[in-house]
């Protein structure tokens, strides 16, 4: 990929990994719309089952079952619905959750204890861990080519070094949830919480 942002770009920080300097001459976050966030982070770390979670993720069992299999949390609807909304879930269940299910979907948006990776290891958790004085450069994937492009010339590039056309080679997009023929791989037929 042309331009100076690839070259300068040397370290990151993403989840639990944070390998960046102090000293570094800028930090560069890119962000996306809350709510496309949470749904994609909920259906990226949701599990196919309780022995392919144990046998995959053995590190992250307890709390993805905590989430996903103690509570009753297997689509988004139900995790918004019963677990933060207090009401019936999908498919005109009448299930009610316990305080501790409500608990636990509340910790879990708000990325106050670790049930899911993408929610606990946040925005907010990686500010903290910057320094003071850290210049701080966002980019917005909702507005990716102007963003980058803005970066770009912001750090001394060229103006229009991505440009529609060649943003989809650049940045293709990949969901590998949906590139499976796994039966077990379900999408969450709901759009939006």
């Amino acid at each position: 990929m042309d331009g100076l942002l690839p070259r300068r770009t040397t370290n990151m920080f993403h989840a639990d990994c944070y390998d960046c300097f102090d000293e570094s001459a800028y930090f560069l976050f890119v962000v996306r719309n809350p709510l496309e966030r949470i749904k994609s982070a909920f259906l990226y770390e949701r599990p196919y089952g309780v022995n392919w979670l144990k046998d995959n993720y053995p590190q992250y069992y307890e709390k993805r079952k905590a989430f996903y299999m103690d509570c009753p949390f297997r689509f988004l609807e139900d995790w918004v619905q019963i677990g933060l909304l207090g009401k019936g879930g999908s498919r005109g269940s009448k299930y009610r959750v316990s305080d501790t299910c409500e608990e636990v979907a509340r910790h879990a948006v708000w990325g106050t204890r670790r049930y899911q990776e993408h929610l606990y290891f946040n925005y907010q958790f990686h500010l903290e861990g910057l320094p003071d004085n850290a210049n701080v450069l966002t980019i917005r994937n909702e507005h990716l080519v102007d963003d980058w492009n803005l970066v770009e010339k912001y750090i001394g590039g060229e103006k229009d070094v991505i440009t529609p056309e060649n943003a989809q080679t650049a940045f293709p997009v990949i969901n590998k949830k949906n590139m499976t023929n796994d039966p077990s791989v379900k999408i969450d037929p709901y759009s939006s919480p």
